[in-house]
């Protein structure tokens, strides 16, 4: 058990980084989305591959990859590797970081929301008073962005891709927790890193000429590797044994943490202000997560 809370830690800081290298890489070039998450999946690519073959071995994989599991792994590949992490890099183009991993933060409340409606259990009080906090949370917190950029509209349009993102990463987080166990934790992660960077390539070509990555600046591409390396092969490997360890409801307590580090990390490294709005902001999403996690 403790294992899995200490790779649960591990994985909430790596994953909090990948809105601040995010935000370096749009300050240094003038990229879109989909470039941004091309790149991250390209260069993670290799990781993904390796992690793949090496769960797939007869002695570590629990059983064969049968045309169903790839499928349903497939799907959620999409859901988590892909569409999230698109709409959520099409989100930080308009916020801070720091709002941003407080809209993306929620997913706890969707996926113990999406675990009552698949129990067929009606929400809980916790729940429904976690909501509320939450999202009271958040227009407190999304006062602060406004009052800090002229165009209010970027701000609400920002925090409806970010939302996206959350619910498609809490279908993605319900449906992994259910497969791990058929699938092996690291051919689960090398599954999804491919089919995630077919689905990104594929986007990218049917919208992009593939010239325009080779002039990209140096800058971009350091910032990438990290991304791709830290944020990507690093936080999913911890996310996925975390939940092979905790269950899904229980790893998602953890990440209790994600906010208060990625909005540290984006006052000490992207100088984004800090007001007070965002701290009461971030302490109402905290407690309700926590407090529809409650029993």
């Amino acid at each position: 058990m403790m294992l899995g809370y200490l790779l649960a830690i591990l994985a909430v800081f790596a994953g909090s980084s990948k809105a601040i290298f995010a935000k370096l890489i749009y300050a240094a070039a003038p990229i879109d989305a989909i470039t941004l998450l091309t790149l991250r999946m390209l260069l993670a690519l290799p990781f993904f591959i390796l992690l793949f073959y090496a769960g797939s071995h007869p002695k570590v994989a629990p059983s064969p990859l049968r045309t169903r599991l790839f499928i349903l792994v497939s799907l959620l590949a999409f859901l988590g590797y892909y569409f999230a992490s698109y709409t959520d890099f099409v989100g930080l183009s308009f916020i801070s970081a720091g709002l941003e991993r407080m809209v993306l933060f929620t997913y706890p409340l969707l996926v113990i929301l999406i675990e009552s409606v698949r129990r067929r259990r009606f929400p809980s009080r916790n729940l429904q008073l976690g909501f509320v906090a939450s999202y009271l949370g958040l227009l407190i917190a999304m006062s602060h962005d406004i009052s800090q950029q002229p165009n209010n509209g970027q701000v609400i349009e920002g925090i409806v891709w970010v939302f996206i993102s959350a619910l498609s990463f809490a279908i993605f987080y319900v449906g992994a927790s259910q497969l791990i166990h058929s699938v092996g934790i690291r051919r689960f992660t090398g599954l999804c890193g491919i089919m995630g960077t077919v689905f990104t390539l594929i986007h990218f070509s049917a919208t992009h000429s593939w010239t325009e990555l080779g002039q990209l600046p140096s800058e971009v591409w350091f910032y990438a590797s990290l991304l791709a390396l830290l944020s990507t092969v690093a936080a999913s490997l911890l996310m996925t044994a975390a939940i092979h360890h905790l269950g899904a409801e229980k790893n998602a307590s953890i990440s209790a943490l994600n906010p208060v580090v990625t909005l540290i990390a984006g006052w000490l490294i992207l100088h984004e202000g800090v007001s007070w709005m965002q701290w009461l902001g971030m302490a109402l999403v905290i407690m309700g997560v926590r407090q529809s996690q409650q029993k």
